[in-house]
């Protein structure tokens, strides 16, 4: 009975200078940036990131040339806007882990050349965000930094449009000088944003800028259009050609790396089985949730080459 009071004892002393320990353990459900920012293989994670932000197959039901399931509203003049969309919060999303990819990357024990590959990928998401943004919203928060909650940026103004705009021709070029090109593109990496993305986006934007500046006469239409031209010069050296089946490029025989028409693709998954990302889009268009518009079917044009008007 003695030794049973005596090992009571020594554990009551003990407990109090167990507990005053200081335990260094490592976090089991998170990683610290010290723990992360590391490898080739970190940089590869974090971006993967990015593609679940970035816009994927749909179809805009919003403009004349698709519709929801009735034309009716649209017809009659009674259709409303929607008082919620996600046109503003997606995109900043995308911005917001580019910049903390752009930020913490740097901290990896790798080569240049590795770590300005993911720093394009990271570039790249981000000048596709402020595209979206600057097309729809015009002037924006131009944000190159991570923020937090007490970051005095959440209240910044509306930066100017040629500002944002500029910056994304930056991240553009930084993306298609870093990123491999698409001879060079593993098969395992097919679906990741190489050169040809960064070339067709930055083509797409000066179009679409020096056309706008053109005809609602502002800024340097010519400098934007000129942009556009070099662009698409370059992408064209890239070794794309069109697809031989058009209905095709919309089915599963079109996917893949043997369709060069294909310039920037977004992964949804291994199989049906095995999606990482999932659409709607088919189950919708089976519905009859997007209806075609003739103005749509009129921008076809006939077999025998001419647009229904003609033929």
């Amino acid at each position: 009975m003695k030794n049973i009071y005596k090992y009571i004892l020594m554990v009551v002393i003990l407990i109090p200078s167990l507990t005053g320990c200081d335990l260094d353990r490592l976090p089991e459900t998170t990683f610290t940036d010290s723990q992360f920012w590391n490898t080739e293989s970190d940089l590869r994670k974090a971006c993967n990131r990015l593609y679940n932000y970035m816009p994927g197959f749909e179809n805009d039901n919003r403009a004349d040339d698709s519709f929801g399931t009735s034309g009716n509203t649209i017809s009659n003049g009674s259709r409303d806007v929607p008082n919620t969309a996600d046109t503003w919060t997606n995109p900043y999303a995308l911005i917001f882990v580019a910049n903390n990819i752009i930020e913490k990357a740097p901290n990896a024990k790798v080569s240049e050349a590795v770590l300005n590959r993911y720093l394009g990928e990271a570039r790249f998401a981000r000048a596709l965000a402020y595209w979206l943004l600057v097309t729809k919203y015009g002037d924006v928060p131009l944000i190159l930094k991570t923020l937090d909650i007490n970051s005095p940026e959440l209240y910044s103004p509306r930066s100017p449009r040629e500002d944002v705009i500029t910056q994304i021709y930056a991240d553009l070029d930084f993306a298609a000088q870093w990123t491999p090109k698409r001879a060079n593109l593993a098969a395992a990496d097919w679906g990741r944003i190489y050169r040809s993305a960064a070339l067709g986006l930055k083509a797409r934007m000066a179009l679409y800028e020096g056309t706008r500046s053109k005809y609602h006469s502002y800024g340097n239409p010519q400098k934007h259009l000129q942009l556009a031209i070099d662009a698409c010069t370059a992408l064209m050296a890239e070794g794309h050609d069109l697809y031989a089946n058009y209905g095709n490029m919309f089915l599963t025989q079109g996917e893949g790396a043997a369709n060069k028409e294909s310039v920037f693709v977004k992964i949804y998954g291994i199989s049906y089985d095995n999606a990482i990302v999932n659409h709607s889009n088919s189950r919708t268009l089976e519905n009859g949730g997007y209806s075609p518009s003739r103005n749509l079917i009129d921008n076809y044009l006939y077999s025998d080459g001419l647009p229904g008007d003609k033929t």
